[in-house]
């Protein structure tokens, strides 16, 4: 994990984070945080929410967040949220003209991590449940499927020989 946030909870529910950013713009605070592509599927247009982030030296912030999906190349959740008091968290920069505002959010936009989504993907693989009816199959390959205990390691073969073969 890279950034000044430690841990983030939305809701109570501890996300996985990667890579974040954080920064205070008058009253409010804004954040970019690098996550698994199944946080942000459950987490897209969220609304408003309780946040918890605890700072990497331990500071906690209490705030209501809105959570969106933000549109990198990668996992991501952007955050914002009215703060009382910018000023008793030092750690967490604090822009306060507008040039800098455009320069700070300039750099919120051209965010790039230090992790590839490949990397974040044998870390926390995304989880895809595939409905049989979804798959074209015969009926009693169908019903063999359904039989097998063991159709995870089944479906995992397979696809590692297909890709095998693709390189």
């Amino acid at each position: 994990m890279c950034g000044p946030i430690k841990t983030l909870k939305l809701n109570g529910e501890e996300i996985i984070l990667f890579e974040s950013d954080l920064f205070f713009h008058e009253d409010n605070l804004y954040g970019i945080v690098v996550t698994s592509e199944d946080i942000t599927e459950k987490f897209d247009e969220l609304g408003p929410c309780d946040g918890e982030i605890t700072l990497s030296d331990g500071v906690i912030i209490k705030v209501k967040l809105e959570v969106d999906w933000a549109n990198y190349p990668f996992p991501t959740l952007d955050l914002t949220g009215p703060i009382d008091n910018p000023f008793d968290y030092p750690e967490i920069d604090y822009i306060e003209e507008d040039d800098d505002w455009m320069t700070k959010y300039g750099k919120k936009s051209n965010f790039k991590p230090s992790i590839s989504l490949e990397e974040i993907r044998k870390l926390k693989p995304p989880h895809t449940t595939i409905d049989l009816d979804d798959i074209p199959i015969y009926r009693h390959h169908e019903e063999w499927l359904k039989n097998q205990e063991n159709l995870k390691e089944i479906v995992e073969k397979a696809l590692k020989e297909y890709i095998n073969k693709l390189t």
